[in-house]
């Protein structure tokens, strides 16, 4: 009996749980979906005016050449109101379907509009709904996701991503658009995954509108070969006022806030377009000169302040965070990393005292189902949190002058807020970490504590110097010691130099020897800018520029700190 009544409450709990964790969508596990004659895939955007304006994009079968969009603001549609969509053919790896798209216009601000999608005769969507934004705005709520991508190309599962956005809209349902940092499909190249993404969206993207971001996965198949994005830019409609006048990037105003999307991605578009950064650069200052709207934010994928243990995105940065710093960009959101983190205010890639001064970059976590485990807190994160056990989102709040940002599990539970405030400052207040007394090294911007630094970094005869055994035991090389001799090996991915390549992803050993301007790697002779040096305690020691010339990483010292940071080398493009 004892027994009996424990696994009945053992029941309960799980059946509670489960019912926090997933709100009731339909299983669309056990549904077609391919394209058919009924639209599906319908989403709502924006093209022009949030005001007065409203973009609806659908798909079909290809045997559909028609479609239209029924609207008025009555439920039942009555005194309806009909446009005609533009209809194109996007070619996939499933066959050919047709994406609908039209542009209702001279709408009133502020009211609720129901609508349907159809051929206009027989095959039509339930009635949807959706608000206009109202004049004179400043108080307005968005949601933002982490990357949505699921963690298996051939067996596509969208389920966490569904409860995830459902959960966050249940308790938002005033929220008036929404957004994923990229990597929305783990294969964007293939049809199935969204297939699977637009499933889980239903019941969401057509009632609010949807802000796209491209990630380096809406550019590859599910053989992880790399092209243009074509399904993510031809299924989704924004405005036509970027550099390429597509989905890669674009601008849009809502309420008192000016919204920024980037494309990240040159690694993997870098035989289509190497300009795809400078390109961006140029248009991403103009706009920028021309808003005068309150809030500043930007959206991209791959972050410049980065949470990984080896990856790093510095020409993301190098492009971008000066044309940031120079117009003061209030926030910017990127997603890759799949942590969740907040940085200090950042200026001039320094950590400054208030928003007022510095932008705040958050990597938004994750909200599918890809956990990524080597994530830490660096030294710029004000507030860090790795989504292991389920998936995030995070919730901004606009109120004049005033903006809160929070950020919630899948289930509910508050892991950070914080406030920005234009008049007050911040809150929790920005406190500048401490300028440490002796000299620290960082590597990606994780710092190396004893007893795994034996020694501080110092300067000799104007060199900055550090023991190279923590920083290889650190990359997960090992070292061994014989007289005069230190061996290392490790392995260092995306970087060849002269007579170096590391970038065949073996192991390489590297031998240094001690007061000599030569090292060898493998079996060829390598020229150091600097000696090697041997500290009374036999530690091995290198300088800054001696470790760019082995391995490519690049170094900066930050007085205000007293911290020597070593910088991984990023992939090309990145």
């Amino acid at each position: 009996m004892k027994l009996r009544i424990g696994l009945i409450f053992l029941s309960l709990i799980i059946t509670s749980f489960a019912g926090v964790l997933c709100t009731s969508q339909p299983d669309y596990g056990l549904v077609d979906l391919n394209a058919t004659a009924v639209p599906d895939h319908v989403t709502l955007s924006w093209t022009s005016d949030p005001m007065t304006t409203q973009t609806v994009t659908w798909r079909t079968d290809s045997t559909v050449q028609n479609g239209s969009v029924e609207y008025s603001m009555d439920p039942n549609l009555k005194d309806k109101e009909s446009i005609a969509a533009n209809v194109s053919t996007l070619k996939t790896d499933l066959g050919d379907q047709n994406i609908h798209t039209a542009t209702i216009t001279g709408l009133a601000p502020g009211n609720r509009y129901y609508y349907r999608v159809g051929d206009g005769t027989k095959d039509w969507s339930p009635v949807y709904s959706f608000m206009t934004e109202a004049e004179d705005t400043n108080s307005f709520k968005f949601l933002v996701f982490g990357d949505t991508q699921g963690d298996d190309d051939a067996n596509p599962d969208y389920s966490l991503w569904q409860s995830t956005l459902h959960n966050a809209y249940k308790a938002n349902p005033d929220a008036r658009f929404f957004t994923v940092v990229g990597d929305e499909a783990q294969a964007g190249l293939s049809n199935l995954h969204w297939n699977h993404w637009f499933a889980a969206c239903k019941g969401v993207i057509e009632s609010i509108s949807y802000v796209p971001v491209a990630g380096n996965t809406e550019c590859r198949d599910m053989n992880r070969d790399h092209a243009e994005p074509t399904i993510y830019m031809d299924q989704f409609n924004v405005p036509n006022n970027g550099p390429y006048s597509n989905d890669q990037a674009y601008s849009f105003d809502y309420g008192n806030m000016h919204i920024i999307v980037l494309d990240s991605q040159l690694r993997e578009e870098q035989e289509i377009n190497p300009d795809l950064l400078n390109d961006q650069k140029l248009w991403l200052d103009k706009d920028l000169s021309r808003t005068t709207k309150e809030w500043k934010m930007a959206i991209w994928h791959k972050p410049p302040y980065y949470t990984r243990v080896i990856r790093t995105n510095e020409g993301i940065k190098a492009a971008f965070a000066p044309i940031i710093d120079k117009y003061h960009v209030d926030l910017v959101f990127n997603g890759h990393d799949h942590a969740y983190s907040r940085t200090y205010p950042i200026n001039n890639d320094l950590i400054v005292s208030t928003p007022a001064l510095g932008t705040v970059y958050v990597v938004a976590g994750r909200s599918g189902q890809k956990v990524i485990d080597d994530n830490v807190q660096n030294i710029w994160c004000a507030s860090f949190y790795n989504p292991q056990d389920m998936p995030n989102y995070i919730v901004v709040e606009v109120n004049g002058s005033r903006m809160e940002m929070k950020c919630f599990k899948m289930d509910g539970t508050l892991i950070d807020d914080y406030i920005i405030d234009k008049t007050s400052g911040d809150t929790p207040r920005t406190i500048v970490p401490v300028k440490y007394n002796e000299p620290r090294l960082a590597i990606n911007g994780v710092l190396l504590n004893e007893p795994m630094l034996p020694t501080s970094p110092s300067k000799i005869n104007g060199k900055w110097y550090f023991p190279i055994k923590p920083v290889v035991l650190y990359l997960g090389g090992s070292e061994s010691v014989s007289g005069e001799n230190e061996t290392l090996s490790l392995r260092v991915k995306n970087y060849i130099g002269p007579g170096i390549v590391w970038s065949d992803k073996k192991v390489h050993a590297i031998v240094l020897t001690n007061a000599s301007t030569k090292a060898t790697l493998d079996n060829t002779t390598i020229s150091l800018p600097d000696r090697v040096i041997v500290d009374d305690d036999k530690n091995f020691l290198i300088s800054a520029d001696d470790m760019k010339t082995l391995c490519g990483f690049t170094w900066k010292y930050d007085s205000d700190m007293n911290i020597l940071f070593l910088i991984n080398p990023s992939k090309p493009g990145e």
